[in-house]
Order: structure tokens, then C-alpha cells, then sequence
């Protein structure tokens, strides 16, 4: 008897398995362009364009040249990611108007640097700040009382927030995000003014997921999972995380 075997097999799950609403990853060098989506950006050249991995149809993109951040092919633990300093960003349309889930990876190079998603101090937002030579992360809101865990108005960050301390990486998932109240378009950027969602100061950003709706804890945490083993960051994760140890099947 002999057998024979056609097609492939996921080894482990990511992203193209379920519904995202954005999925920005930049180790997929065919999503990152130089231009407006005609050259792969190359390690150290700017980048125009940045697109949905899973063609949503959502472009992130800069049309001015002195404006547009740049393309490092070993920014977090020696993959990919796109380096925003001061001015430089990305803008598109927000991933969802109402709840959601949002995920992402990004770098900072220092202790005084910090993410933003929200728009300004008057409306809803999450500031991660990172505190000293410990690199740990904390959430605020309004101006600004310093938590880890809990409610951030709507939001649900539990205790999601990470810092990678080898790499000044964090891993960061916050669930029942409402972006509803928000308007404008969403800039990933290094800076932050009234119409940002995300919003970094210098630093990598190397991966962003968005699910539209309400995401289940089993599904938050098996985008986190994916996240972690990909990016060097499972150390981080709670050590009764089900993916701790191995990254989610398919």
C-alpha cells in the first residue's frame, strides 16, 4: 500500500485563521512599500505605504517624503518592524467605529518613551508608559492615575499588559475597546495630536491585530499566544496562560 499526500498543513495558528478587521505585520515585506504599492520597502529606506495583510482594503500610508517612517528588517528580536520617530507616521481608516479588540507589538528604545491609543487628555485613552531601568508598563487615564490592571472606561485591559525586558518590547491586548468616540482618521505615529489611535513616541511598531466586536477570553488569548511565541515575548505572559508554553494549533 503506498500513500500519497497533497496539499499543507498549518503547524500553528495565526491571524489568516479568523476575522480581523486589520492585521499590519511587518515581516510580510510584500505588505510594505517604498512607494505607493508598487517596491517592497528595503532595511533602512522610508516606507509610503503599509497594507492589510488580509486584504481588507485598509491602506496606511504618507504621501509626504520628510513625513514617512522607515523599514528595519531586525527591530524586535531580530524581525521586522517600522520606526517612528518624531513627525514621522502612517494614517488610515480606524479598523472598527465601535467595539473591538485591539493587539500589538512594538519596541521602545528607552525609559522616557510610551504608547498612546486614544485621541486627546479630554476624551477616552490608554497610555503605557514605560517606568525606569525596570521596563514595566502601566495604564492611565485622564491625568494620569497609574494602574496595571482593570477598567479603563470601556476598555478591559485585565492584566495584558507586558513588557518584553530583553528587548524594551511590549505585547499589549486590549479587549472591548470602544472607538467609537473617536474621529478622524487612526495614525500610527510618533506623536500624538487630537486625531491618533495609535500613537507611539520613538520606537518600533512591528505588528498590529484588530477584531471588530466582541472578542472572547479563549480568542483574546490565542491571538496573545500567537504574538508571544512569535515574537520572543512568552516569558511575559502569565504563567497560568494556556499558551505559555506552546503556541495556539490551528
Amino acid at each position: 500500500m503506498s500513500w500519497v499526500i497533497t496539499g499543507s498543513q498549518k503547524v500553528n495558528w495565526d491571524p489568516s485563521l479568523t476575522t480581523t478587521s486589520l492585521w499590519l505585520d511587518a515581516t510580510a515585506n510584500e505588505t510594505v512599500f517604498s512607494d505607493a504599492g508598487t517596491t517592497q520597502a528595503t532595511n533602512g529606506g522610508t516606507v509610503q505605504q503599509w497594507k492589510d495583510k488580509k486584504n481588507n482594503g485598509l491602506i496606511f500610508s504618507q504621501a509626504t517624503s520628510g513625513n514617512r517612517p522607515s523599514y528595519n528588517t531586525s527591530a524586535i528580536n531580530s524581525k521586522a518592524g517600522v520606526s517612528f520617530t518624531t513627525g514621522k507616521f502612517l494614517a488610515g481608516t480606524r479598523p472598527f467605529a465601535g467595539t473591538g479588540a485591539l493587539f500589538f507589538v512594538q519596541q521602545v528604545p528607552s525609559d522616557t518613551e510610551y504608547i498612546w491609543i486614544g485621541a486627546n487628555t479630554s476624551s477616552p485613552y490608554l497610555y503605557v508608559a514605560q517606568s525606569g531601568d525596570a521596563q514595566s508598563f502601566t495604564a492611565s487615564v485622564g491625568t494620569p492615575t497609574f494602574w496595571a490592571n482593570g477598567v479603563i472606561n470601556s476598555w478591559s485591559t485585565r492584566n495584558d499588559i507586558w513588557a518584553g525586558l530583553g528587548a524594551n518590547a511590549v505585547l499589549l491586548s486590549v479587549t472591548n475597546a470602544d472607538l467609537a468616540s473617536f474621529t478622524g482618521e487612526m495614525r500610527i505615529s510618533g506623536y500624538q495630536n487630537n486625531s491618533n489611535i495609535f500613537s507611539i513616541s520613538d520606537g518600533f511598531m512591528s505588528e498590529i491585530i484588530a477584531i471588530s466586536g466582541t472578542v472572547q477570553t479563549f480568542e483574546r488569548q490565542r491571538v496573545e499566544g500567537y504574538l508571544a511565541h512569535k515574537w520572543g515575548l512568552t516569558a511575559n505572559l502569565p504563567s497560568n496562560h494556556p499558551y505559555k508554553v506552546n503556541p495556539p494549533a490551528p
